[in-house]
């Protein structure tokens, strides 16, 4: 049986999730029914809580990843009304919490599967992405470090030990957990990604570019992939690669913006107000973000002189 106070943060979530209504009401949504039809194709009209638990957890997962909480919700719910023990389901509903930015909510819920299953490597690795977010690194750390010895090929817990170090300023320390990423999923795009990150914070330009452009090989409409090689681009000196690169991505103000704020965070003062200004002069009217990046520019090359 459920505690009083696990049933109304359960409840909470529901709310959270916009899922107050039946989940037969729900399920009527072209999205789920075309889930439903892939998983039953004789017949799509089956009940969301008919589905088996597994199936109902892989599919709040895959919600999830495409960041539909709705949907993810419903799922966990589902797959949590038929196993009250689920820690699969708890922790997925704590993953939607922690997304939301309800954290302490989200604790309770990890902390319930992990008291179900203390080593359970996927509640701990979700408490760890908790500490991170509440800036806990070295609890998360220490916690990591524990699931890593029973788990040491586990990916999820080396890319968050490397992001933790990464956030403590140990990008050092942080790398061999990339790369032992890499190591185990040579093809994947967010591990190319993450270790190039990792690698421009150590100053390591022309590795970190040949990281970055191995992921967005893998991944051509990765934005988020094209903007951080063209900031590794600008930071090892190929302004052009880099314009070209951030144009592609925001259009040609938003281009010069980004580059004159990099050029700002390296103390290049000239080069960064010739940057803002470009794209004030390419948007003059519309393009705030420069206007305000000149006038901490200004602010900060005032506070750099005797």
């Amino acid at each position: 049986m459920f505690s009083k106070r696990y049933a109304l943060l359960l409840l909470s979530i529901t709310l959270l999730c916009s899922c107050a209504t039946t989940v037969q009401q729900v399920e009527k949504s072209p999205e789920v029914m075309a889930s439903l039809a892939e998983e039953s194709p004789e017949n799509a009209d089956q009940k969301i809580e008919n589905l088996s638990v597994p199936v109902l957890v892989a599919k709040g997962r895959e919600f999830l990843a495409q960041g539909n909480l709705q949907l993810a919700g419903v799922h966990f719910t589902a797959a949590l009304n038929k196993d009250p023990a689920s820690v699969a389901a708890i922790t997925g509903l704590g993953e939607i919490l922690r997304r939301a930015g309800k954290y302490e909510d989200a604790a309770k819920l990890f902390e319930k599967a992990i008291e179900i299953d203390p080593q359970n490597p996927a509640a701990l690795l979700a408490m760890a992405r908790l500490d991170r977010d509440q800036g806990n690194y070295e609890e998360a750390i220490a916690r990591l470090g524990d699931v890593l010895r029973e788990n040491p090929d586990n990916v999820g817990v080396l890319t968050e030990l490397g992001k933790c170090h990464d956030a403590l300023g140990n990008a050092a320390t942080a790398e061999p957990f990339y790369r032992k990423v890499i190591e185990i999923k040579p093809n994947s795009a967010s591990g190319r990604n993450n270790l190039g990150v990792n690698l421009t914070l150590q100053g390591k330009y022309p590795e970190a570019i040949t990281n970055f452009s191995r992921a967005l090989r893998l991944e051509p409409e990765n934005k988020r992939t094209r903007n951080n090689l063209g900031m590794a681009y600008a930071l090892a000196g190929d302004e052009k690669r880099a314009l070209d690169l951030f144009e592609d991505t925001s259009g040609k103000p938003a281009a010069y913006n980004n580059l004159g704020y990099l050029y700002m965070t390296q103390g290049h003062w000239e080069m960064a107000e010739k940057a803002f200004k470009q794209a004030l002069e390419l948007s003059p009217r519309f393009y705030v973000k420069a206007q305000k990046n000149l006038d901490r520019l200004q602010e900060l090359r005032g506070a750099s002189r005797p």
